[in-house]
């Protein structure tokens, strides 16, 4: 049946017991209710929609206005506020449903990951960190929106990790950047700060000398070909930044690009040390805990299944091997 969930991976022992409790018992009734509710949004939409484009044909060419007073744009600013209303509340039962069959995955996530993290409530000192992180130019620009967001369920080792989306411009200009950021505390400290971007040829020159930044170099060839590397203290950089630790930047970067469509390329990361914490920023992974995907299909609710577990599971795996091969220092006097 269309709401079973089948463990193909290691990551996924386990989870089918999870989704049998939380959301199997709903699916049968959430199958029926998906497209019923979807057929009657549409009824209602599409008919909406036609009558209004009709009358604006009508008022805008048919009967256009000598003059466009105030009657005439009033009418039409009426005509388009009717039109959008109806389309909302038809479309807003669906809407309910596809939310409800998020929270109930992002439930069985928690549970099913809850003895290496746990969600993370502090939205507020999130958009802190998410607002620090554009001020660096570690992000693009925008207002910030907080997504899903957890903690390390044990103090030691500490780490967080969140989406958050950034959004410039309106309507047809509206563009929306995604972030996965993961922010570690380490037992190193870092004097000043290091920055590691990607490599952008010609515009890292730019950013040299409008910034002022000074480039630090290394001989591993496939990490200086992929990242730049900023900071004003060129011996602490080398010092943190061993072959190990870009090695791991390097792993890191092909292990979220993986699955990735060819034309998006590699998975973009830039990453930020500074006193005794790291934070990494990688762009494009939205929407880890799967709010996005579910309460589609019941097939797509299986699959985002799939993609959170995959993601989430990832996480652990890039804090520890940075862990692993970041020395020990200390703070220089």
């Amino acid at each position: 049946m269309s709401y079973q969930f089948e463990e193909k991976t290691e990551a996924e022992r386990g989870f089918s017991a999870l989704w049998d409790r939380y959301l199997a018992p709903d699916m049968e009734a959430y199958e029926r209710l998906y497209y019923r509710r979807r057929l009657l949004a549409y009824a209602i939409m599409t008919p909406t929609v036609i009558f209004f484009l009709g009358i604006s044909y009508y008022l805008l060419e048919v009967r256009p206005p000598v003059e466009q007073d105030l009657y005439f744009k009033l009418t039409f600013v009426a005509l388009l506020g009717a039109a959008t209303a109806i389309c909302y509340f038809a479309y807003l039962p669906f809407q309910k449903l596809k939310n409800a069959t998020a929270a109930q995955l992002h439930t069985a996530l928690a549970a099913h990951f809850k003895d290496e993290f746990v969600p993370y409530e502090d939205e507020e000192e999130l958009e802190d960190v998410a607002g620090f992180l554009k001020d660096e130019k570690l992000t693009s620009p925008g207002s910030i929106s907080i997504g899903a967001s957890f903690i390390c369920a044990s103090d030691q080792p500490h780490y967080r990790f969140f989406n958050c989306s950034y959004t410039t411009g309106s309507d047809r200009n509206r563009s929306v950047t995604h972030y996965l950021v993961i922010h570690l505390k380490l037992d190193v400290v870092v004097p000043e700060k290091i920055r590691i971007l990607p490599d952008r040829g010609l515009a890292n020159s730019l950013v040299r000398i409008l910034h002022r930044r000074k480039n630090v170099r290394f001989s591993h060839q496939a990490f200086e070909k992929r990242f730049e590397v900023y900071s004003r203290d060129e011996i602490m950089a080398r010092t943190l930044l061993t072959e190990p630790v870009q090695q791991a930047f390097i792993d890191m970067q092909d292990y979220f690009s993986n699955g990735r469509p060819w034309w998006q390329g590699r998975c973009k990361v830039t990453s930020l040390f500074d006193q005794d914490e790291m934070v990494v920023c990688l762009e494009g992974l939205g929407d880890i805990a799967a709010h996005q995907l579910a309460g589609r299909s019941p097939d797509k609710i299986t699959e985002a299944a799939h993609i959170a577990i995959n993601r989430l599971s990832q996480i652990p795996f890039v804090v520890n091997n940075l862990r692993d091969v970041i020395p020990q220092i200390k703070r220089q006097s």
